[in-house]
């Protein structure tokens, strides 16, 4: 593929940001060119790659091994990384396994000093397992010691790493146990989100000693999904524990 082609290309990529996602740009995954040349035209236009990711991901899959490599690139500024990261999670709803499959590649960035790099590589991990639906893939689970410092992290950071580790614990409660701790002082926090889905977590969990503090949420958490959810989580907990106990 020559410059021009990819010239022309973009050039067609940044018209539809306003449009259904659909024209030729549809084809630049079956170009025959260097991948540097791809990711060069990519980051370049990295904007534009965000806005029809939003309307059509089947086709930024395409390219999603060169979306990767930019967010994975250390020499490149934040703002580029974190558009590549958010363009990669809208295609996990046209191909899941591609973010199984990288997973791997992003876990550094769970543990890095830019929060906000961070934050959104917990989305990807985060966005694999919503996708997925109600059984994440198992190898999310295998990040768990990796997302869980993020649950002190920015308020973007403990949304997705708290929703992320709420779905592995919906799967398999016994592999985000020892986090208990930690999700009861999330009840406090100042995103109703993260409250939620910390009540949801320790619903999972079922563990009776975080019966009162979920209590106390289900009554005077001002967010009314909030409370429901700190409801359903104290009937999870009974109701697990009542079955226990009449065994």
């Amino acid at each position: 593929m020559s410059d021009e082609e990819l010239e022309l290309a973009f050039a067609a990529l940044g018209e539809m940001e306003s449009t259904d996602g659909t024209g030729e740009i549809a084809g630049i995954g079956e170009f025959e060119c260097d991948a540097d040349a791809v990711k060069a035209a990519l980051e370049s236009e990295i904007s534009a790659v965000l806005s029809v990711a939003e309307e059509n991901p089947a086709m930024v899959a395409r390219v999603a091994e060169s979306i990767i490599d930019i967010a994975t690139d250390e020499s490149l500024t934040t703002k580029t990384r974190t558009r590549a990261l958010c363009a990669f999670g809208l295609t996990l709803h046209a191909d899941l396994d591609l973010g199984v499959g990288v997973l791997a590649e992003l876990a550094p960035l769970l543990d890095t000093a830019n929060m906000r790099l961070s934050a959104n590589a917990a989305a990807v991990f985060c966005d694999v397992s919503a996708v997925a639906g109600n059984r994440p893939p198992e190898q999310v689970s295998e990040y768990v010691g990796e997302l869980s410092p993020l649950l002190t992290g920015n308020v973007l950071a403990r949304k997705n790493a708290t929703k992320a580790l709420r779905r592995v614990g919906d799967d398999g409660p016994s592999s985000i146990s020892a986090l208990w701790p930690e999700f009861v002082q999330l009840l406090d926090d100042e995103d109703d989100a993260v409250r939620a889905e910390a009540c949801r977590a320790l619903g999972y969990l079922g563990f009776t000693q975080t019966l009162q503090p979920l209590r106390e949420t289900a009554r005077t958490d001002t967010d009314t999904t909030v409370r429901r959810w700190a409801g359903w989580a104290c009937n999870q907990i009974l109701d697990r524990n009542h079955s226990c106990g009449s065994t």
